[in-house]
């Protein structure tokens, strides 16, 4: 494909998708205070607030971004259509410590359908942002559709 401005398109890498997202903690802070459980229910699951708590037992904006950036960062690697439950992507953390990837429904059929075989995952935050990296490993059995 070619476009005037920018030359020869390059595709991407077969068998491994790429994406992050950067997050305002802040957004996160906001929502909890306006919305409350309403919020954290619809966007997490109870394993991921139960590991996104402060020492006092509060819902922690700062890991929860982290957690909202990983969901974003996955719909993102996945080219999922809009509609995917965000509890459907849950991040808990493993034995070591680092963070695990679980899907559910739509998001657990397009793994399927691209035939992912491994995700690593990365999640940092500090006072102001969160962010999150995902790389999937795929074995390419499906049309890669992304657009972005």
């Amino acid at each position: 494909m070619e476009h005037r401005s920018f030359g020869r398109s390059v595709p991407s890498t077969p068998g491994r998708r790429v994406a992050i997202d950067l997050l305002p903690v802040d957004a996160v802070a906001r929502s909890l205070a306006r919305f409350g459980m309403r919020y954290t229910h619809r966007v997490y699951a109870p394993e991921e607030l139960a590991a996104s708590v402060d020492a006092l037992g509060r819902p922690d904006p700062r890991r929860l971004a982290g957690r909202f950036a990983m969901k974003e960062a996955v719909l993102k690697a996945l080219d999922v259509p809009d509609g995917v439950a965000l509890t459907d992507i849950v991040t808990v953390n493993g034995p070591s410590g680092a963070p695990e990837l679980f899907v559910h429904g739509a998001a657990a059929a397009r793994v399927a359908e691209l035939g992912v075989t491994s995700a690593s995952l990365s999640i940092s935050h500090e006072a102001a942002y969160a962010v999150a990296m995902v790389v999937l490993e795929y074995d390419g059995r499906a049309p890669d559709r992304s657009t972005r």
